[in-house]
């Protein structure tokens, strides 16, 4: 017996399994209040909103629901005119801040991996910068290869 993971997409409602042996059809269905998984919360919509206002082209909101939505990230206590801080818990645990135009690795232990990636640039402490939008820099691939690595 063989078995599969299949990530969906966001907002999928619908999936149709098709099995190789005989053809048949199953359709399942998903009910669309709880398709998109976690919502966010309001104080983190007006954050983004924020964003959006200063930076029209802001990665951010999008990269902050990826995280959130897609890979289990959990958004921390927001503080004033900070960046927002989300945390994954695995077998290691990463914590990333995401500003209008950035994603900052800021733990000593994520030093050697962040700077592992595309687009890091180190700053004069543990900090990693990944400035979003900017050649070479890929804002989902980066905080993907941060949950995978927190799993490993």
């Amino acid at each position: 017996m063989a078995s599969y993971r299949v990530e969906l997409p966001a907002g999928c409602t619908e999936v149709t399994l098709v099995r190789a042996e005989d053809g048949s059809e199953t359709v399942v269905r998903f009910d669309p209040n709880t398709s998109n998984g976690p919502m966010l919360r309001d104080d983190v919509a007006r954050r983004l909103r924020e964003y959006l206002a200063r930076e029209p082209g802001s990665e951010a909101p999008a990269l902050v629901d990826l995280m959130v939505r897609q890979l289990g990230f959990q958004v921390g206590p927001l503080a004033a005119r900070a960046p927002i801080r989300l945390t994954v818990m695995d077998r290691r645990a990463v914590t990333l801040w995401v500003g209008a135009s950035t994603v900052v690795s800021a733990s000593k232990r994520q030093t050697a991996f962040a700077l592992t990636l595309p687009g890091a640039v180190q700053k004069d402490d543990a900090r990693v910068l990944f400035r979003l939008g900017s050649p070479g820099t890929d804002g989902p691939a980066i905080v993907r290869a941060f949950r995978n690595w927190a799993g490993a």
